[in-house]
């Protein structure tokens, strides 16, 4: 588990590796922002660890992460991440809480068409699970449509409704992933008018 902002016993800092490179930066930024995406499940996700090129650069604890977006008040380790890329607490606390306005019952319909696989298969090449067998886009979907059935959905309600231990998100293809997306406009349109918006 990383120690991102930690000292040792005398007090001095312990090694970790250099403030990432402005790219990484935003790679990180972009992640706690693909984030955004409360049900029990019986194996509630624990933790969250953020890669750069196999490497493991930071672990966020999703207790922490509830805690920080009912308080205000983030963990040292969160603390010493939003540092890193530079996004105030503010803007954290944000990307985290504010509930986006869905269709439940259409996203639910949508995510198991040819199209809403698709964009799911294609967010879970961003991440692992700790089975490295076990295809983690599903998971993902599972979550996101746990988390809409009251026809709003946050990233906390996300995380929460995850059901696996822990996930390793792979920063580094956050950015290529959303420009994928981006440029699949069509593809991506067509989805989310199947299962997002606003309900009439």
């Amino acid at each position: 588990m990383s120690d991102v902002g930690a000292t040792d016993r005398l007090g001095n800092a312990k090694s970790h590796p250099p403030k990432p490179p402005r790219m990484l930066q935003r790679s990180l930024a972009l992640t706690l922002a693909t984030l955004t995406m409360t049900a029990a499940s019986a194996e509630a996700l624990e933790e969250v660890q953020l890669s750069y090129e196999g490497l493991q650069f930071a672990t966020l604890s999703v207790s922490d992460l509830a805690t920080f977006s009912e308080t205000g008040q983030p963990s040292q380790q969160l603390a010493a991440l939003l540092r890193v890329i530079e996004v105030d607490q503010a803007t954290a606390r944000r990307l985290l809480t504010t509930d986006v306005a869905v269709n439940g019952q259409l996203l639910a319909d949508a995510s198991h068409t040819f199209v809403g696989e698709s964009f799911f298969q294609l967010l879970g090449t961003t991440f692992n699970l700790p089975d490295p067998a076990t295809p983690g886009w599903a998971y993902l979907r599972d979550a996101v449509v746990t988390a809409a059935a009251d026809d709003q959905i946050n990233a906390l309600e996300v995380l929460q409704a995850f059901e696996a231990e822990s996930v390793a998100v792979e920063t580094e293809k956050i950015g290529q992933v959303i420009e994928k997306i981006q440029t699949d406009t069509a593809t991506l349109e067509a989805f989310f008018d199947s299962g997002f918006g606003a309900n009439e």
